[in-house]
């Protein structure tokens, strides 16, 4: 079994900044020897009705559903990897960046970046 694997979910209309990231992430995974999959299919397609639940109606539009609801996929995962990492694909990783994994206790079931919460 694998140890670690990185999840992305990236559906839709292709983007620059997405493609540009997502390779970086790959990168990433081959230097930390982490599994890295990428979700290009939606499978859910969750549309949430926006009058019920204050999304906007362009959110929900653009694709007919949210992809946010996407990275849920990843739990189809659990019993093949030790560690699993949800990371949104706009994110770019840097060539020094170390091992996540590297850094989630060992007594600690599960590790979040709340990104409103940084600074």
């Amino acid at each position: 079994m694998n140890n670690s694997m990185i999840y992305q979910v990236y559906v839709g209309q292709p983007s620059q900044l997405y493609d540009v990231c997502v390779h970086s992430m790959a990168l990433y995974c081959e230097t930390h020897n982490i599994t890295h999959i990428v979700q290009r299919e939606p499978i859910l397609r969750v549309r949430p009705d926006p009058s019920r639940t204050g999304r906007s109606v362009e959110a929900v539009a653009r694709l007919g559903y949210l992809p946010i609801f996407e990275k849920e996929n990843a739990f189809a995962y659990v019993d093949q990897f030790d560690h699993i990492a949800i990371v949104d694909s706009d994110i770019f990783v840097r060539p020094t960046a170390p091992n996540i994994f590297d850094h989630l206790p060992k007594d600690k079931a599960l590790g979040v970046v709340a990104e409103r919460d940084l600074p």
